[in-house]
């Protein structure tokens, strides 16, 4: 029995000692789990500051990124927009001056024909003018022809030619050559030699002097009737 006893003692003993050692164990185990809790959770907080620090790094330069692309697409805006408005302007300058030249060209064209217009409206005036003054002249000859009145008509023969010279008329040239001749042929055959005085003489060659060569013929027949006349 006392045997029995005895190894009941010493099992129970070493079931106690085992138990307080399995305790220890445990216990020490449990301390280095939470040691390593603790560890892992230093750890995850280190990492999740480098984690915010890592984000706010990249939100940083997602945002400074951001910001120089909006500076620059609001840089190649301006730039454009300047470089569009300078070639507006320029397109404007450019448009004005053709406007400007258009208008002094428009100024001088038009300067030009009211110039050629009133030009060409003063020589038909002025050729009126001529023309009447030539018929004017013309219906005095004829009445101091039939006065007989021979010095005055070659005057008049004279002052013919000299409005002639105006209206330039090859036609008008001839009568007046025509009516000098036919003054002198009357005068000689009326013996008035006369009327060939220095001035009337000098009026003959001075109107002779405002025709061609053209007119040689009739400007003979002219001097050799004064010659005749002088003759007498």
């Amino acid at each position: 029995m006392k045997k029995i006893l005895f190894i009941f003692l010493i099992l129970t003993s070493c079931y106690t000692i085992g138990a307080d050692v399995d305790n220890t164990l445990l216990l020490k185990n449990l301390e280095a789990a939470n040691t390593q809790i603790e560890v892992l959770k230093a750890q995850v907080e280190v990492m999740k500051s480098y984690q915010d620090k890592f984000l706010t790094t990249v939100y940083w330069s997602l945002g400074t990124v951001l910001g120089i692309v909006i500076l620059l697409i609001g840089y190649n805006w301006f730039t454009n927009f300047k470089s569009q408005e300078k070639e507006v302007q320029t397109l404007k300058n450019f448009i004005q001056n053709e406007l400007n030249q258009k208008k002094v060209m428009l100024t001088e064209d038009m300067d030009k024909k009211i110039g050629e217009t009133l030009r060409k409206q003063n020589d038909r005036i002025w050729g009126e003018i001529h023309r009447l003054k030539y018929e004017t002249i013309l219906s005095e000859f004829k009445y101091k022809k039939d006065l007989k009145l021979y010095s005055t008509c070659i005057l008049n023969v004279n002052e013919l030619m000299i409005v002639n010279k105006e209206i330039s008329s090859n036609f008008r040239t001839q009568q007046i050559l025509d009516l000098l001749v036919e003054i002198l042929e009357l005068a000689d055959k009326e013996n008035k030699q006369y009327i060939l005085s220095s001035d009337i003489l000098s009026t003959i060659h001075k109107t002779l002097n405002m025709v061609g060569d053209e007119y040689s013929m009739i400007k003979n027949k002219v001097n050799n009737l004064i010659k005749k006349m002088q003759s007498k």
